[in-house]
């Protein structure tokens, strides 16, 4: 009997002491089971087994936290981003672009173009036809200087009611690219040769090349392009937050926004609608908004297109 009572006694005692002990599940001999930072959370008992799980940082995965998640140069595809979402890595194609992202991401572009019977065609694909010899912005951003491209056009002798462009202007990084009408490159107004790459051509931010007649001019860090042959004037811009949007780019080639009735701008910021079915504006709008785009001191003996719209009335 005194047995019995002894082992009840002892028994109860290590009771007490279980009931008493701050050691669980989730701290044993004070150590966290969960790894990196991570928060042990004691679930209910499974019968006599006590388990619990792990609440791991964003950035890491696993049982025990044990595994980090980061982006590395192979996570995703060409041109995507990679970002650490959730305990994982997740890829996605930038603004402006499309693709598959774990593979490629390609940038949507516009193109805008004077071909060579003296059509216009801007980036949203309103169309209409111009006639005039000063030197204007076919594109530019809108609120700063650093990036444009001017035309400067020719009155073709079987055709006195158009212009086509003879020669034209680069400007970006504070660089000036000329193409006369002899297709001679001048690099900030020094002849050079083609092909001609900026700053080197070990790593070029600009690449500029003349192929049977035609010159191509590359500004690769922002995938731009700009050709240029037989009196034909292309520039190809891509959909990112630099080009992308109303208010982005100004210009004879209007904007990129998909919407071809607001590509109307005057320099002063005054738009005039469009035909819905991009069709030419009355020739009157037309010769005054690509005038507003002169280059400010321009050669006064040029002749401005709504002169030679006047002259065509009269």
């Amino acid at each position: 009997m005194a047995l019995l009572e002894d082992k009840e006694k002892e028994i109860a005692r290590y009771k007490r002491i279980v009931e008493e002990s701050t050691c669980d599940v989730c701290n044993v001999n004070g150590v966290n089971p969960c790894q990196n930072n991570g928060t042990c959370v004691a679930l209910p008992p499974d019968g006599t087994t006590q388990k619990f799980t792990c609440e791991c940082p964003n950035n890491y995965a696993g049982d025990l936290c044990q595994t980090l998640v980061e982006c590395k140069n192979d996570t995703c595809g060409t041109g995507a981003t990679c970002t650490v979402f959730n305990h994982t890595t997740v890829c996605a194609c930038p603004f402006g672009s499309t693709g598959d992202p774990t593979q490629a991401c390609v940038y949507k572009t516009s193109t805008a173009c004077i071909s060579s019977d003296g059509l216009y065609t801007t980036f949203d694909g309103l169309t209409f036809s111009y006639a005039g010899t000063c030197k204007y912005y076919v594109t530019r951003s809108c609120n700063c200087d650093d990036f444009y491209v001017t035309s400067t056009n020719i009155i073709p002798e079987n055709n006195k009611n158009i212009s086509i462009p003879n020669q034209f202007t680069i400007y970006i990084y504070n660089q000036d690219l000329y193409i006369n009408p002899s297709l001679i490159l001048f690099y900030n107004n020094v002849p050079v040769n083609f092909p001609f790459y900026w700053p080197s051509a070990y790593n070029p931010l600009i690449k500029a090349e003349m192929v049977s007649g035609q010159v191509t001019i590359k500004i690769i860090s922002l995938n731009v392009i700009v050709t240029f042959s037989k009196n034909q004037l292309c520039v190809a811009l891509p959909h990112t937050e630099q080009f992308y949007g109303k208010d982005t780019m100004c210009g004879a080639f209007g904007n990129i926004d998909g919407d071809c009735t607001n590509d109307v701008v005057f320099e002063n910021g005054t738009m005039i609608e469009a035909p819905a079915d991009c069709s030419s504006p009355p020739q009157a709008t037309v010769s005054a908004w690509v005038d507003s785009w002169i280059v400010p001191g321009e050669n006064p003996t040029c002749i401005k297109g709504s002169m030679i719209n006047s002259n065509m009335l009269s």
